[in-house]
């Protein structure tokens, strides 16, 4: 049982590690979604729509921020546990090929994962929205499949190890 919770805690850090890196640099470049993670509101120019979406994106980000701190507790804990490398390289590159399933079809797949994971609809907004403007569809395509890449190659070199315990 320590092995199944060592490995599934092992791939959820890598995944989350990775989603949340990628989303907190852009968020880094943005000084108006820079500051409203940091408690600030977002400027006037925002509509409301866009304003309660990103407190929704706000909200789902601490969650995974928060399963990602549990993953990583969960790995300094059974760090003596020893694993097989290749089951966590089969399963990333398993998760590789679903998600490039996801991005063959990636619009579908975004929208999908909006109704999924969103509380509302106000994720819906006209391409005339700042948000929109920032980040349209095509930024996401491509942080999506740079994820895709990362977890393939990280998929491939554990592959190629045997054992390990968890101190990886």
């Amino acid at each position: 049982m320590q092995k199944l919770i060592l490995q599934i805690s092992i791939i959820l850090f890598i995944l989350l590690t990775l989603i949340n890196s990628i989303f907190f640099i852009e968020i880094l470049q943005n000084n108006d979604l820079k500051g409203f993670y940091l408690g600030k509101e977002l400027p006037d120019n925002y509509s409301e729509k866009e304003t309660i979406h990103m407190q929704e994106v706000k909200t789902l980000t601490n969650i995974s921020l928060s399963l990602n701190i549990i993953s990583l507790l969960a790995i300094a804990f059974l760090r003596k546990t020893k694993i097989n490398l290749k089951t966590t390289g089969k399963a990333l590159i398993i998760i590789s090929i679903l998600l490039t399933l996801g991005a063959i079809s990636f619009k579908k797949f975004f929208h999908y994962f909006h109704i999924l994971f969103f509380n509302s609809e106000n994720w819906l907004l006209p391409a005339s929205s700042i948000l929109i403007q920032t980040y349209p569809l095509t930024f996401f395509r491509g942080r999506f499949l740079s994820l895709i890449t990362i977890l393939l190659l990280l998929g491939i070199y554990f592959l190629k190890k045997r054992h390990a315990r968890a101190g990886i």
